[in-house]
């Protein structure tokens, strides 16, 4: 149930299932289905999926066939060393005694002495428990980390362009990520023109344009934040614009309205920029406002 919440609060966010917690299910029956649902899921998963889902089901395996070639380090199983295994001299000479600790330790059901398999999520186990054994008996585990071209009694190459190509992109990745988080926006915002509305024309002869502005917060600051809006780029106007305070993650859509007498100085289309500022950021936000050519003359 704690993994089932924590996987729904990636979509409802953590302050409003905190808020749900202390209600009924009634009152949010869809979250609660989910929550259930998924609790259910993941209970049957380790309850009586358990290796079948590595062996099916996780993408890892398939991945990790295409990433692994034979100069790969991985979990191995030492065959010239090992075999025959199980006779009255093995413990003796260091070979693999049949014990089976190392199928019995395996969380994917696998035995490792059968060579690499995709099931393998590589947890070591396995090393762990022919590593006790073996070394009971005053020799060396017989599973270990290696790769298959020293199993084959060859050199291991361990630079070669596959590393530097998969080195070269986990790089770029993660600076890719670090660019992101360190140049985060603590809010975002968007402003466009209100569907079907170029601009009117209002009784007292003013020009008017009507947008939408959408503002999100990002800033995990639990307090509401304050949000100005200003336009830039048309002097004298007048700007209908409500400021607001949003918690974190909260996302509101608000009216923005500019009016202006025009002019014959006034071009049809006039580029604006709108001003949204926050107590730590702000952000400008291109629109053009729209006269339509129309100038207002007196009587």
């Amino acid at each position: 149930m704690f993994l089932a919440h924590t996987f729904l609060a990636y979509f409802v966010g953590v302050e409003q299932l905190a808020v749900w917690v202390r209600r009924s299910p009634v009152e949010h029956p869809t979250s609660f289905l989910v929550m259930l649902g998924t609790t259910v899921a993941i209970f049957l998963d380790f309850a009586w999926f358990r290796e079948q889902f590595c062996n099916y089901l996780c993408p890892y395996a398939r991945f990790q066939s295409a990433l692994t070639d034979a100069d790969t380090l991985q979990i191995s199983y030492d065959v010239r060393r090992g075999e025959p295994r199980g006779d009255a001299a093995a413990r003796a000479e260091g070979r693999c005694t049949a014990c089976n600790r190392c199928v019995a330790v395996c969380p994917a059901g696998i035995d490792i002495r059968d060579g690499f398999q995709l099931e393998c999520i590589a947890c070591a186990r396995c090393v762990d428990a022919c590593e006790d054994v073996m070394g009971s008996l005053g020799h060396e585990s017989l599973v270990r980390y290696s790769t298959l071209m020293a199993d084959q009694g060859r050199a291991t190459r361990r630079l070669h362009p596959r590393t530097v190509v998969y080195a070269g992109l986990l790089t770029g990745i993660a600076a890719a990520w670090a660019a992101l988080l360190l140049t985060r926006a603590p809010f975002e915002a968007g402003v466009s023109r209100a569907p079907g509305s170029l601009f009117t024309v209002d009784a007292d002869g003013e020009v008017r344009n009507t947008y939408l502005l959408r503002i999100t917060n990002n800033d995990p600051v639990p307090e509401p934040i304050p949000f100005s809006i200003k336009v830039e780029g048309l002097p004298g106007a007048e700007v209908v614009a409500q400021d607001i305070r949003l918690g974190t993650t909260e996302s509101r859509t608000l009216p923005l309205v500019i009016r202006i007498r025009p002019t014959a100085a006034l071009p049809r289309t006039v580029p604006i920029k709108v001003r949204i500022t926050s107590p730590r950021s702000e952000m400008l936000l291109d629109a053009t406002f729209k006269s339509g050519g129309t100038v207002v003359t007196a009587n």
